[in-house]
């Protein structure tokens, strides 16, 4: 904490997943709420998504709300059905994990419909494998948010036919980075990722 209020973090996305990490030590410092106030729409789409991550665990704000939030999400849908960082072409992991935000809210028909309107988008983005590409590399974090996203909708990534293509689930997909020592790759037949790693252990646990 002393590190968080003693520091300028100027990447409003970043100050929101300090928040999350707090939140998830059980600390409710000030802090959390400071950030909720002054990120929400700073940095993106990111900062409204990990803002709405924010409202979703009971931070509260006189500025934000759920229903703010999510109204700004469902008009950055792009007219594929997904949601990007720029530009007019989706990407997979910017979809998905604006679909785990979204996941508590599905009981609004809105937000229902937005969400399955994207899962339309990622079930004809998976590959043959089984996995996802993000910038046209086939990579394991990419899986792993579509995994984590269908988690947090109560879809079975190992089952459901929308998310299998040649035989292939996600999960496949996901576990072709795996290396023999348990850790993951970023891309097929690569080299130890840290990132890769973290993201497919969350995917599996989810």
């Amino acid at each position: 904490l002393r590190y968080l209020h003693s520091s300028n973090i100027s990447s409003a996305s970043s100050r929101q997943k300090y928040a999350l990490s707090l939140m998830a030590a059980n600390c409710r410092n000030e802090y959390i709420t400071n950030v909720l106030d002054d990120s929400v729409g700073e940095l993106g789409i990111m900062s409204w998504v990990f803002g709405l991550h924010l409202v979703n665990n009971g931070v509260q704000s006189d500025k934000h709300n759920a229903d703010s939030i999510i109204a700004q999400l469902l008009s950055m849908q792009l007219p594929d059905g997904g949601w990007a960082v720029r530009g007019e072409v989706s990407d997979v992991d910017v979809t998905s994990m604006t679909i785990q935000a979204l996941a508590p809210h599905c009981g609004d028909e809105n937000v229902k419909a937005a969400v399955d309107k994207a899962l339309n988008l990622i079930s004809v983005q998976q590959l043959s494998s089984g996995a996802f590409s993000s910038y046209g590399i086939e990579n394991a974090e990419s899986t792993a948010q579509v995994i984590i996203a269908l988690s947090a909708l109560g879809i079975d990534c190992r089952t459901d036919e929308r998310f299998a293509k040649d035989g292939r689930s996600a999960l496949d997909g996901l576990l072709q980075f795996r290396l023999e020592d348990g850790s993951f790759a970023h891309e097929p037949d690569g080299a130890y990722s840290h990132m890769a790693t973290g993201q497919s252990l969350n995917a599996l646990i989810s």
